[in-house]
Formats: structure tokens, sequence, C-alpha cells
């Protein structure tokens, strides 16, 4: 599957973390309620334009080697599917070797691992995505919905239409693992080319 979530966007500045992960340091990101934004497994980035809802009460845990792509909204949903004071929240799980494409809107309890959301998707309030699965783009997953391991989901609303091949579960990790491996090494070459020029 081509889709924006394969393109990384220079020179952007990111703020380099003790993990290994990399936050856009953009004013256009927006990481509310950090104490409970947790990416304690490492290797994860979350690039320009991204808002994450930190600030609900209820943690958003990201998985290793994890990337949500420029744009992006990620926040939890309320338990009653209605918004306000006094409600609450589901925690929000982003798997590992996942990728969030340009765009997107996750409102899902769980994404699982190995799990590439193509750019432009809306995913409704307390899905959950299991592993290795494929959402294509532009998808409109509904709230409440359950996709199954090894799906190909694509449509408005989003519906299974296909499999993905049981290999996936070893390319599509090492591809995240690639992508990772590449864009760190373009901002630590940035920074520390900024870091000479001092």
């Amino acid at each position: 599957m081509s889709s924006a979530a394969d393109a990384v966007t220079f020179p952007l500045e990111y703020i380099p973390t003790n993990n290994n992960s990399f936050i856009s340091r953009h004013p256009s990101t927006k990481l509310y309620g950090i104490r409970n934004i947790d990416c304690s497994r490492g290797r994860v980035a979350i690039h320009h334009g991204c808002v994450v809802r930190g600030d609900l009460g209820v943690p958003v845990r990201f998985g290793r080697y994890a990337c949500v792509q420029s744009g992006c909204v990620i926040r939890p949903s309320a338990d009653d599917g209605a918004a306000g004071p006094g409600r609450t929240y589901n925690p929000v799980a982003i798997g590992s070797h996942t990728t969030i494409g340009e765009n997107c809107v996750v409102e899902a309890v769980s994404v699982g691992s190995n799990v590439e959301i193509g750019a432009r998707c809306v995913i409704g309030a307390r899905s959950v995505i299991r592993d290795n699965c494929v959402v294509e783009t532009g998808s409109i997953l509904p709230p409440d919905s359950v996709v199954p391991p090894f799906s190909r989901v694509s449509g408005r609303p989003g519906r299974r239409v296909g499999d993905v091949q049981e290999s996936y579960a070893v390319t599509g990790a090492e591809k995240a693992v690639e992508r990772y491996v590449r864009f760190a090494r373009e901002v630590k070459r940035q920074l520390n080319a900024k870091a000479g020029k001092k």
C-alpha cells in the first residue's frame, strides 16, 4: 500500500527524548496532559501538527516504533459517546510498529501492533483494531467497530474488504523499523549540523 505514511518531511525540528523518541517542536504540535502520554517503550515519532489529548484523565500509550504522521488527532473517546464535563473516557493504546498516516482522527480504544492506517482516515470512538491490519487511505471506521487480525479495511463506512497476508506480521514490522531508522538518522544529522553551527 502506498501512503503518506511512507513520507518523511524535513527540515522540521524534533525534540529527542531519552528513549530515542522524537516529538515535533513545531508550534502546531500540541500534546495536552503530557503526564498521561506514554512513549516509554521508545522509538516513537510524533510529527508536526499532531494533537494528542492526554488531558482527559486517561493514558494515551504508544508502542515501540509507533509513528504518528503530521496533522493527526489522537483523543480518548467518552464511555457513553458524549464528550463534556463529568464524562469518563477510555484509555488509548497504540501498538508497536504501528503507523498512523497524515491527517487522521483516532478515537479508538486500541490500535494493535503492526497496523498501518492510511492518510485522512477517521477511526471512530471506542473502536478496536487488532494486530497486523491495514486501513486504506480515506477510510472512516464507525464507532464501536472491531477489526479482526490480518484484515484490510476500506471505504466510508470502513468495511473489511480482504485479508492481509500472514507474512505482513514480519514485513510490516520490518518496514516500520526501517522507516524509523531512516527518520532518526536524518533528524540526528540535522541536530548535529545545527550544533556544529553554534
